[in-house]
């Protein structure tokens, strides 16, 4: 997005050209038709941070907290945050950066495939439940479960959705992907496949 062009060009970057896009944008990259939807940012709530400020491991990185800091202050997150749609071969893809509270937002439904960024809230697995409910995945692969936001991610642990799915909604699979490893996103041979790393 234009926020994110302006962002990477005040820290410094000298990658190559970029195709700045909007929400609601279609556009194809080789096999695949690409939709831009319009997102939001997920925001820490009260809980949450009191939550792990009990943590000895809060403090431990609280240096990390203010370079986070003046590192925000200089790339502003605005509100251009997006979500991806990917089609090809007949199969859907839904892939989610963040995943904020906002009811006017149309998820896309019933997607093959839905990658879900896991992070942010005190009540994580009900708030990413009403997000699952709306969107109807037959496949979820969890993503951002990692200390992207030290020390404010230090309790993103993922197990824990997938335990509470198997309560809740045991027919929908949930994958945490372990590094180079690969999945075939469909049991049939399918348009979507991660594939391990060279």
């Amino acid at each position: 997005t234009r926020q994110t062009k302006k962002n990477l060009d005040r820290i410094g970057s000298r990658g190559g050209s970029y195709h700045i896009i909007a929400q609601d944008d279609d556009f194809q990259i080789g096999a695949f038709h690409v939709r831009s939807i319009r997102s939001c940012h997920i925001s820490f709530d009260f809980y949450y941070i009191a939550k792990n400020a009990i943590s000895p491991g809060f403090y431990a990185g609280l240096p990390r907290v203010f370079q986070s800091l003046h590192q925000f202050s200089k790339t502003p997150l605005g509100d251009e945050c997006v979500e991806f749609l990917l089609e090809a071969g007949g199969e859907r893809l839904l892939l989610a950066a963040s995943l904020g509270e906002d009811d006017s937002i149309a998820h896309p439904q019933d997607v093959d495939v839905f990658v879900m960024p896991y992070n942010g809230r005190w009540y994580l697995n009900e708030h990413m439940m009403k997000h699952v409910r709306q969107i109807r995945p037959k496949k979820i692969i969890m993503s951002h479960f990692d200390a992207a936001f030290p020390p404010l991610c230090l309790d993103s642990k993922p197990e824990r959705f997938v335990s509470f799915m198997k309560q809740k909604q045991p027919e929908t699979e949930v994958i945490i992907p372990e590094y180079t490893k690969a999945y075939a996103l469909r049991d049939t041979p399918a348009a979507f496949v991660l594939e391990k790393a060279q």
